[in-house]
């Protein structure tokens, strides 16, 4: 999952950033995964889904955003909260709080269908990444910083103690907030001067960042490297041709602005390949900025890193110089690792499971109730399957148990004494007494052969006088 993550967020040259809907695969025993199914359980509970038919809804259009549901019924939005009559608020809990645990920057989840291949389910990159508290990059940079950091950890960044994320991306995010300030203060004089301004001047225009970004540091070390190739080579005799050098990004190669043969060096003149000369280029690849010993880049070269659209005219240029002071600043979500633990993993769980058996239950004694039969197989005997998490799996659990008793050859020899019918089930019932029925069609007791066999008597309950709930459990027909 990882690798698959890091590859749709590494940006590949000349190709714009993935999509925050693009879909990403999801391993199934992954914490997401684990959540996810979850999610699933409880978004599919038999109460929600018979309430959502009962309404009309389109469970394909359905999108949970925090509290709030919405979905299409018979054609037209509808959007439901907790506090409006749409009896949404009676059945909100667990679904609402799980969703709180999956997606905690409120971005919005899908229905997700209950049949969905668990090893081929994906989610879209933006809900994959704010589920481990972590923004869609806007920008090449802040691609690039975090796949570096998911690559370092092998994983993602964790959280701190108040719930916040330690990702180096929000710091990344800061400091180009801080080069957004400073490219509008270079930009508001520019709109100022309409008279004489032209769309040429955001690339005559050249400034030196401040902060500490990505795009600031690598500058920084770029152009200490071209001054250090610089220093040794000496390609120029006069102080103005040296200020003049810089790098050039397309054609990997040193060049003196202004000159007529496209300021390019002869090879022998441009110093050795060496390790400082592969860095500096592929810091100039990685930027796609030309390097200047000054450490500068021009307003135009610093828009296009930060995928900002230039300005074609005044008024632009003041519109893009306020968007620019207004940038709003990164909203670093609260995941608290405690939410996230397996052991609320397994009460949502079990809380859904038992949600399924309520209404599976109060189903079935309403039908009972409008047939009018109280006894036998159509009554009070009916059998109804449980949640395969909770009352099913107990019941799995114990017939497991029961199996043991029923295939072990003592009881195979009982059943054959007993004249027991080799259709018929057995019954074990929390007394600890146990049935079965016979050739003739009548109830069989076999409790006492069964305690008769001293390695049968073992696989009894330890106590015939203990008397739990009455459950009583049935072992397949042999």
């Amino acid at each position: 999952m990882l690798e698959q993550l890091i590859n749709r967020l590494s940006p590949a040259a000349g190709q714009a950033l993935s999509l925050p809907s693009r879909p990403v695969p999801i391993a199934e025993h992954s914490l997401l995964g684990q959540w996810c199914k979850v999610f699933i359980k409880a978004i599919n509970g038999k109460g929600f889904i018979a309430w959502a038919r009962a309404q009309g809804f389109d469970l394909n259009t359905l999108r949970l955003q925090g509290s709030t549901l919405r979905v299409r019924a018979h054609g037209q939005l509808k959007v439901l909260n907790l506090a409006d009559a749409s009896a949404w608020w009676a059945l909100a809990n667990p679904i609402i709080y799980i969703c709180h645990v999956v997606d905690p920057m409120t971005l919005g989840w899908p229905y997700i269908d209950a049949t969905t291949d668990m090893t081929a389910l994906t989610l879209p990159l933006n809900l994959t990444l704010a589920f481990h508290g972590l923004p869609v990059p806007a920008n090449r940079l802040q691609a690039l910083t975090l796949v570096e950091e998911l690559r370092a950890l092998q994983g993602f960044p964790g959280f701190d103690s108040s719930g916040r994320s330690t990702s180096s991306l929000y710091a990344e995010l800061r400091e180009q907030a801080r080069d957004y300030l400073q490219l509008a203060d270079v930009l508001r004089p520019l709109a100022e001067d309409q008279d004489s301004l032209s769309g040429l001047d955001i690339y005559r225009r050249r400034l030196q960042l401040t902060s500490d970004s990505r795009l600031a540091r690598h500058l920084k070390e770029a152009a200490a490297l071209l001054q250090a190739i610089n220093a040794e080579s000496d390609p120029c005799s006069t102080t103005e041709a040296s200020g003049s050098l810089y790098f050039d990004y397309q054609r990997k190669r040193l060049c003196v602005a202004g000159r007529d043969d496209k300021g390019e060096l002869e090879p022998e003149v441009a110093g050795t390949r060496d390790a400082r000369w592969h860095r500096l280029a592929a810091l100039s690849e990685q930027l796609h900025i030309d390097i200047y010993p000054d450490q500068s880049l021009s307003v135009a070269a610093a828009l296009h890193a930060y995928a900002i659209a230039p300005p074609l005219d005044a008024p632009a240029t003041t519109a893009l110089a306020q968007r620019l002071r207004q940038w709003p600043a990164p909203a670093v979500p609260v995941v608290l690792s405690s939410a996230r633990a397996f052991t609320e993993l397994y009460y949502a769980i079990q809380y859904v499971g038992l949600l399924n058996d309520h209404f599976t239950l109060c189903s079935a004694l309403a039908k009972l109730i409008s047939g009018g039969v109280l006894q036998g197989p159509d009554g009070l005997g009916m059998f109804i399957s449980g949640d395969p998490d909770t009352l099913q799996a107990l019941v799995n659990k114990a017939c497991a148990r029961l199996r043991v008793l029923t295939d072990d050859p003592a009881f195979l020899a009982i059943r054959r004494r007993e004249r027991i019918a080799p259709s018929s089930h057995v019954l074990l019932d929390a007394s600890g007494s146990v049935g079965a029925i016979d050739l003739d069609g009548n109830w069989k007791l076999l409790t006492d052969a069964v305690v008769n066999e001293p390695d049968l008597a073992t696989l009894l309950p330890p106590s015939r006088n203990w008397r739990p709930r009455p459950v009583v459990i049935c072992a397949p027909t042999a």
